[in-house]
């Protein structure tokens, strides 16, 4: 398991732009060598799918026909998105799209090698990368995906589940991550974990041994099984280990820090470098974090309330040359994660 957020140093710069993308949201992604009539386009769940994907016509061999059924499968879900997004452009130019309204990138149809190179992307952004595979194409590219776990990388996760094709089509339309992100991606960050989601339109592996599930786990791979009646959703780690929803966490900690500086900065005329401009910016900080303890983020203490701290030094204790700057860079902040529970062990007596 990677190390737990609460050990983990995060920078939080606030520089003269600021746009941070909305943290939810979803799009689905097709890899294309060409430009194509569509790049990036946000469709409402009231909207018709296949009239929106005007480039249809461009994809080869149906990609279209599986992207409207990711659609579909999203307004499926309940809760389920607003909207959602359909990108398609060149892998390399996926960095152009960072700044629109997505934060999971989840790629349809795609090649294990073009999943590897999405990933390398992904690596140095603040999205997410959410990949379908199904059981067939697990066991192909286990030895690929054993070597992206090696590499660390913590922003791509894997969920694998039965295959699910229809005659006319070439591409596997059991959209098991497509389904998971369309649920969580509305709901607030903190409020859930990634395990045992119960979806809507997609399907189980039944067949599914827990000596096999228990080897997928040790890939860092999930599954979509059946427990207890229920169609659910196996651990929710990315490949390095991390469970999503501590990267979630540290991700939306960040933004709305960021984000909440720069509305201060804007709101104000002027942000004094003085004792009072630095307690505005800290009791910023104080509320993101208060907010995250009450979302679920962060843990609660013996007296019930938030278990984080914050530490913004005075003015006296700045150096010359940054006051000089207008640069404030002796603010910090430290919390503890609330966690969840995953597994139970029970030990009970039973006496005759």
């Amino acid at each position: 398991m990677a190390e737990n957020i609460s050990d983990v140093t995060v920078n939080v710069s606030i520089e003269d732009v600021v746009n941070p993308a909305a943290f939810g949201g979803i799009c689905l992604y097709v890899a294309t060598e060409s430009e194509i009539a569509m790049s990036y386009t946000e469709i409402y769940k009231d909207d018709n799918a296949e009239e929106k994907i005007t480039a249809k016509e461009e994809f080869t061999e149906n990609k279209a026909k599986a992207l409207i059924n990711a659609v579909n499968i999203s307004f499926m879900q309940n809760p389920c998105p607003e909207k959602i997004a359909v990108l398609s452009c060149p892998i390399n130019d996926l960095p152009k799209y960072y700044s629109c309204s997505f934060r999971y990138l989840i790629p349809i149809g795609e090649t294990i090698e073009n999943i590897e190179k999405l990933a390398e992307k992904i690596e140095t952004s603040d999205k997410m990368l959410g990949v379908y595979l199904s059981t067939e194409e697990y066991i192909e590219t286990e030895a690929k995906l054993k070597a992206m776990k090696e590499k660390g990388y913590a922003r791509t996760f894997v969920y694998i589940g039965v295959k699910n094709e229809e005659a006319e089509s070439q591409f596997d339309l059991n959209q098991i991550t497509t389904a998971l992100l369309a649920k969580c991606s509305c709901k607030p960050v903190g409020s859930y974990t990634y395990k045992n989601q119960v979806l809507k339109g997609v399907y189980p592996d039944e067949a599914i041994t827990k000596e096999e599930l228990d080897k997928i786990h040790e890939n860092n791979v999930n599954a979509f099984v059946k427990k207890a009646g229920y169609n659910v959703t196996s651990e929710g780690v990315c490949l390095n280990g991390e469970y999503i929803d501590i990267m979630d966490a540290r991700d939306w900690v960040v933004t709305q820090i960021q984000y909440q500086l720069q509305q201060a900065l804007i709101i104000n005329d002027k942000v004094s470098y003085t004792n009072a401009g630095i307690g505005l910016l800290e009791s910023t900080c104080v509320n993101v974090l208060q907010d995250a303890f009450v979302n679920g983020i962060i843990a609660e203490d013996d007296n019930g309330d938030g278990a984080y701290t914050v530490n913004f030094k005075a003015r006296s204790e700045t150096k010359a040359s940054d006051r000089e700057k207008r640069k404030y860079v002796e603010g910090r902040f430290s919390f503890e994660l609330a966690g969840a529970i995953h597994k139970i062990v029970i030990n009970g007596t039973i006496r005759i």
